[in-house]
Order: structure tokens, then C-alpha cells, then sequence
């Protein structure tokens, strides 16, 4: 069962004045890994799973007097994919025997995301010290799904019929895609106040909205509807 990783970092920094500073990051993950057989399940039933992560993030710092204002704009790509090593053949299980035959279950995720993010520090002296933050972000996101069941046909054998001819069948049909936008908002403000030398107290409020986190514009199929109607009948 072979894992493959590959990791890859970079940054560059830059100081444009003495109270600036630039960094731009960028990470990658790679991964591949054969897995999910062994025991009666043979390897051509196996799932090639894999994780690519791009992401980058530039950011600038300056300091103004005793206050920190940090702006951050981060872009990232994940995809997390889970297939078949050897598509297409259908999956026979000889129940208690053997089990053969392509993976029938399989997943596609992807998510693309653009974020801008603003933070604002700043000390001040009143019944004790209070660090003081507030800030707030956006981030525009972009989701493709993919999952399909039994998209390869599964089917079952066992002693009952002397494994000559499958009790069980399954075959899924229909689309599995799922194309979809969502933006998120976020807003916060923060007071670490230290009222003594052994006393802190945190103190905060945040509010986040999100436009489309349930994807508002998917509708279930008429044909769906109209069969549940006709079997709960």
C-alpha cells in the first residue's frame, strides 16, 4: 500500500520602510496513497486517494504608533479525490471468499478560495491594560463535487445459490456533479484586558454570514418528487 508525498515551501520577504513588512508564502501538498484492500479484497478493488493542496498568502504589516494593522490576501486550491485503480470492472463479492472487482464508490472534491482578511491592533491604558483587536474578512468560494454510488454495478454472491448467480445487484444512476458558489463574511471585535498581574480577561464578539453555505439554488429533481409521492401512496 504505497504512499507518495511530495511538500513543497517557498517565502519571500521585504521590508519597504522600517515599520513595513511584505511576505509572500506559497505551500503545496501532494499526496498519493493506494489503499482500502487486503483480506478477501483484492488489490484491483483498491481506492487511489489523493490530496493536492495549493495555497498562497501575501501579506503586509505596519506599525503606527503603539497600533499593528495587518492585511492578508490568501488564495487556494484543495482537491481531494477518491478513486478506483482499476475502473470500469465491475465488483463481484463472494461472500466469506473473496471480493473482486473495481471500487463503486468514488468522490471528486474540489474548492477553489480568494480571501481578503484585515486585522487592527492597538494597547490602551484604562482600569488596566487592554489589548484591543478588531477586524474583518471575506472570502469567496467556489466548490466541485462529484460522488457516485454504484456508478461501477456491485453485485453478491453467496452459498445459498452456490455462488452461481448474484442474490444482490446494485447499479447507481443519474448525475453526480455539484457546481456552487458561497461567500462568507466575518467581523469581530476583541479586548484582552488586564484588570491584575494574575487576572485576564477576554472579551469579544463575532458575526459571520455565509450567502450560499447550503447551495439555496438546488432543487430536487421533479422526477424524484413525483416518484416519493407515487411510493408513499
Amino acid at each position: 500500500a504505497p504512499l507518495d508525498e511530495a511538500l513543497y515551501f517557498a517565502k519571500l520577504s521585504w521590508q519597504p520602510a522600517s515599520a513595513q513588512t511584505v511576505d509572500f508564502s506559497y505551500h503545496r501538498r501532494d499526496e498519493e496513497e493506494i489503499r482500502g484492500f487486503g483480506g478477501q479484497r483484492t488489490k484491483d478493488g483498491a481506492s487511489d486517494f489523493q490530496v493536492i493542496t495549493d495555497a498562497a498568502v501575501l501579506r503586509h504589516q505596519m506599525v503606527i504608533g503603539n497600533a499593528l494593522n495587518e492585511m492578508s490576501l490568501t488564495m487556494q486550491n484543495l482537491q481531494w479525490k477518491d478513486s478506483a485503480v482499476n475502473p470500469g470492472v465491475p465488483h463481484f463479492n463472494y461472500i466469506g471468499l473473496l471480493d473482486v472487482g473495481s471500487k463503486d464508490y468514488q468522490q471528486d472534491l474540489g474548492q477553489d478560495k480568494i480571501g481578503l482578511r484585515d486585522d487592527y491592533s492597538f494597547m490602551a491604558d484604562w482600569l488596566g491594560g487592554h489589548t484591543l483587536k478588531t477586524g474583518l474578512s471575506v472570502n469567496w468560494m467556489k466548490y466541485k463535487f462529484s460522488k457516485a454510488s454504484f456508478e461501477t454495478p456491485y453485485y453478491e454472491f453467496r452459498s445459498t445459490e452456490q455462488w452461481q448467480t448474484p442474490y444482490l445487484a446494485r447499479y447507481g444512476f443519474g448525475n453526480p456533479n455539484l457546481d456552487f458558489k458561497n461567500t462568507q463574511y466575518g467581523i469581530y471585535f476583541q479586548d484582552d484586558w488586564t484588570v491584575a498581574k494574575n487576572l485576564t480577561l477576554n472579551l469579544g464578539v463575532r458575526w459571520d454570514y455565509e450567502t450560499n453555505m447550503l447551495n439555496n439554488n438546488w432543487k430536487t429533481p421533479a422526477a424524484v418528487v413525483a416518484g416519493l409521492n407515487t411510493s408513499c401512496r
